[in-house]
C-alpha cells in the first residue's frame, strides 16, 4: 500500500468513521484511476534519501509530502525564504525531477532551507542540461532514477560543462523500508541518518565560503562530517545497556541490513522463511519497533 499522507482532508482524522469512508473512496479510486488519479487528489507521502557515498553506502533521509492542487479550495501562503545568513553566501541549486508532483515537493522543501535557494526545476536531464549552459547554479539534485537521459550520464556531461558545479543523486522512495532493499549487497556497509527536512544537506553545510568548492574540499567536508558521526557514536553510550540478540538474531539483521529479502536469509542460513519470520517478530519486541528500516537503526545507532 502506498502511503497517502496524513490530514484533517484525509486518513489522518480523529473520526475512526470519517477516516474508514475516506479509505473506502480511496481504494475506489485507485481501482477506477490508478494510484496516478489518486495522488493528484490526495497528499502522498515521501521518503526523500541523499546520496553522499557509494561504498560504504552512506545517506540522509527524511519524509516529504506532496501538495496535489484543489482549484475549489483556498491555498495556503507560501513559506517564506529564511532571511540569508550574513557570513554565508546563498547557494542556488536546480533540481531535476521527471515526476511532478516530486518536483513540487521537493521545491516546497527547497524553500525551508536555510542558505539555499532554488533557480530551476526540470523534468529531464537534457532540458536541465540545456539551460545550464546559459545560467548556471552551484548544485544540482538530480533523481538517480532519471527517466531519458541516465542520471550518470548527465553527470559526466554536467562535471564536463561546469566541472566546480557538484552534483548530488537522490532517491524517492514510498517508504522508508525500501531504503533497506535498494541497494543490497554494499560490501562496506551502510549509514542512515534520518534528519529534519531542513538539515538533509547538513553534510556540505558551510563548504560554500563565498566561492565554489574544490572537488577535494567538497568530498573532504562530507567524509569529515560522517567521520564526526563514526567517531561520537563510537564513544557515547553504554554497550551492555542495549537490547540483547542471539547470534542468529544478529545474523538475520546483519542480512535486513545488506538488503536481502526473507526468502534469500532462509536460504543462506538454511532455515525456513517461517523461521525467518518468527526470528523478525522477535528482533521487533526486543528492539521496541514495527519495520526493518526501525530495527536496523536502532541496533545500529543503539
Amino acid at each position: 500500500m502506498k502511503q497517502i499522507g496524513a490530514g484533517p482532508e484525509t486518513l489522518g482524522t480523529q473520526a475512526e468513521d470519517e477516516a474508514a469512508l475516506h479509505a473506502r473512496e480511496i481504494c475506489r479510486r485507485v481501482s477506477a484511476e490508478g494510484w496516478a488519479g489518486v495522488f493528484r487528489e490526495y497528499p502522498r507521502e515521501l521518503t526523500l534519501a541523499i546520496f553522499w557515498g557509494e561504498n560504504p553506502m552512506a545517506f540522509t533521509y527524511t519524509t516529504l509530502y506532496t501538495a496535489p492542487d484543489h482549484p475549489a479550495r483556498p491555498k495556503p501562503p507560501l513559506p517564506l525564504l529564511p532571511p540569508p545568513c550574513p557570513q554565508r553566501p546563498t547557494v542556488t541549486l536546480a533540481i531535476v525531477e521527471t515526476e511532478a508532483l516530486c518536483r513540487r515537493a521537493l521545491a516546497e522543501w527547497v524553500r525551508g532551507l536555510p542558505g539555499f535557494v532554488c533557480r530551476g526545476l526540470f523534468s529531464t536531464g537534457a532540458e536541465a542540461l540545456l539551460a545550464l549552459k546559459r545560467s548556471s547554479v552551484d548544485l544540482v539534485l538530480v533523481n538517480r532514477q532519471l527517466a531519458g537521459l541516465p542520471a550518470d550520464e548527465f553527470v559526466r556531461t554536467l562535471r564536463d560543462g561546469s566541472p566546480r558545479v557538484p552534483a548530488l543523486g537522490y532517491r524517492v522512495y514510498d517508504s522508508s523500508d525500501e531504503l533497506f532493499v535498494s541497494q543490497p549487497r554494499v560490501s562496506g556497509g551502510y549509514f542512515f541518518r534520518r534528519r529534519p527536512p531542513q538539515d538533509l544537506l547538513e553534510p556540505i553545510r558551510d563548504v560554500w565560503n563565498h566561492d565554489p568548492p574544490a572537488p577535494a574540499e567538497w568530498h573532504a567536508h562530507i567524509h569529515a562530517y560522517f567521520q564526526r558521526l563514526f567517531l561520537s557514536q563510537a564513544g557515547s553510550g553504554d554497550s551492555s545497556a542495549r537490547p540483547s540478540l542471539t547470534p542468529r538474531e544478529q545474523e538475520i539483521l546483519g542480512c535486513l541490513g545488506r538488503g536481502i529479502p526473507d526468502k534469500e536469509i532462509a536460504c543462506t542460513l538454511e532455515i525456513s522463511a517461517w523461521t525467518v519470520h518468527t526470528h523478525l517478530k522477535r528482533i521487533y519486541e526486543k528492539l521496541g519497533v514495527h519495520s526493518r528500516a526501525e530495527a536496523i537503526l536502532k541496533f545500529l545507532q543503539g
